[in-house]
């Protein structure tokens, strides 16, 4: 895992924030991330663990408490989302032999990404998110089907574990 590689994404559980949670292949992934999104509940045990040169952002949230917006959030998402698919168009683009990998995590990332945050917005817009005049609907549904053609995102994940242990 290296910090140099683009659009790396890697999601850390640390339980309830305690860093005696961490599995070693956590630790290493939070050594190497060069961004990292963080929830209110990891303590700073598990930020130990990070660069020095790493971008921390706060992005959980707690009911009476000053916490990032959601369209923060759902930017961030996206921005991470955008990279990956460049990353794996790059790898595809080189003919790399992890490229069926990363096209599968990044078709994955991109649509359930796109997917949330189009919904998001149909949700705000309540009953005219339906409405043709506004294009939500639009975006929600050709995003499912996106998370659908080309193989079901429950198919990315099975050949994303494929790779992870050897059988490709």
């Amino acid at each position: 895992m290296s910090s140099s590689s683009p659009g790396h994404v890697t999601l850390v559980g640390a339980g309830p924030g305690d860093p005696e949670l961490l599995t070693l292949k956590a630790v290493r992934a939070i050594q190497a991330a060069s961004v990292i999104l963080v929830d209110d509940l990891v303590g700073d045990g598990v930020l130990a663990h990070a660069r020095p040169d790493a971008r921390i952002t706060y992005v959980g949230k707690r009911g009476g408490c000053q916490s990032t917006p959601q369209a923060t959030i759902e930017q961030l998402m996206l921005q991470a989302a955008r990279l990956f698919l460049y990353a794996a168009a790059s790898r595809l683009d080189r003919k790399a032999p992890d490229a069926s990998k990363w096209s599968a995590m990044a078709k994955r990332l991109v649509t359930d990404t796109g997917f949330a945050v189009a919904n998001d917005a149909l949700q705000l817009l309540g009953g005219y998110g339906y409405l043709h005049d506004y294009g939500v609907e639009k975006l929600v549904r050709d995003l499912r089907v996106h998370q659908i053609l080309e193989g079901t995102n429950e198919i990315m994940r099975v050949i994303v574990a494929r790779h992870l242990i050897g059988r490709q």
